[in-house]
């Protein structure tokens, strides 16, 4: 893991004000503790809310079901939320996770999807790609629900990028 901040990428604009919502909206949803597991789901979630970028195009023109697709990121994002509880400091205020250690191997994996395309910027795009490369079980299931595969989802990209 590189650990660095978005300053330090060579994301685009767009995909730093998504990455940057994340910890705004785990903490909206009262996801106080972010893992592995809920960071994939929880970017997905945000770029199908965010403005139209070659990622939500490319999930439009899979004909994906984005209302159905956000509805049970939704479930998925409460349960974690319920499974992690807030912990509390001995003062009893809420712990606020640090948001840098669970995006950075989300992060890391767009910028490899970035360059696998032979892209010099990462964009919606490739985070798309990264959260199915990170997907784990419960996400997986809900982006085969959906019909969203890596392959799938790299050819949609691509034909996007080349018209």
């Amino acid at each position: 893991m590189s650990n660095r901040s978005l300053a330090d990428r060579r994301f685009t604009d767009e995909t730093r004000l998504i990455v940057a919502q994340i910890p705004q909206r785990a903490l909206s949803r009262g996801l106080f503790q972010l893992d592995d597991t809920s960071v994939p789901a929880l970017a997905l979630w945000t770029l199908i809310r965010w403005e139209r970028k070659v990622g939500l195009a490319a999930l439009e023109k899979m004909h994906v079901d984005l209302d159905g697709l956000a509805h049970k990121l939704d479930e998925l994002l409460s349960q974690k939320a319920e499974e992690n509880p807030p912990r509390r400091s001995k003062d009893g205020r809420t712990i606020i996770w640090d948001s840098s250690g669970p995006l950075e191997p989300l992060l890391d994996q767009a910028e490899i999807e970035a360059r696998t395309l032979q892209h010099n910027y990462v964009g919606s795009e490739h985070l798309l790609l990264a959260i199915i490369t990170k997907a784990e079980t419960q996400l997986s299931s809900i982006l085969d629900a959906h019909l969203i595969s890596y392959e799938t989802a790299q050819k949609t990209i691509l034909e996007l990028l080349a018209a």
